[in-house]
């Protein structure tokens, strides 16, 4: 994890500080207030999550949450023109932060981007609840 949070801590920085137009397709909810876009919702709170370490220690829903919005992130900002501008090396980034967090969780690479971050935001919510089974 400590990987993880050294090579995409910069990416998501950056990213908030971009602003970004309302997207296109519907995202899945992010519990960050402030922002408007929720693409930029899920940067600012996966950028939280992640930019310190153990930030997210003994807070498995908040964990489970802030994964499903890198999954988010790491599959929709390279297909959404409003992104075209960053640096090259955002999309490479993201991609590699999945494919940890992936290993780390235990989750097949070659699972769906979108029932993946749909599982970890359900996951989160069901710890939320104390729903520990329905979590898993």
């Amino acid at each position: 994890m400590r990987t993880l949070t050294m090579r995409a801590l910069p990416i998501l920085l950056l990213l908030a500080a971009c602003a970004a137009l309302p997207p296109a397709q519907p995202l899945p909810p992010v519990h960050t207030t402030g922002a408007s876009d929720p693409t930029r919702q899920a940067v600012l709170a996966a950028s939280w999550a992640f930019g310190t370490p153990g930030r997210l220690a003994g807070r498995p829903a908040e964990a489970a949450r802030a994964a499903g919005q890198v999954e988010y992130l790491a599959a929709a900002l390279p297909q959404d023109q409003r992104w075209i501008g960053a640096r090259p090396t955002v999309f490479p980034a993201l991609r590699d932060a999945r494919v940890e967090l992936r290993d780390a969780l235990g989750i097949r690479q070659d699972a769906p981007d979108e029932a993946v971050g749909r599982a970890l935001l359900d996951a989160g919510s069901a710890l939320d609840a104390g729903n520990r089974a329905g979590a898993t």
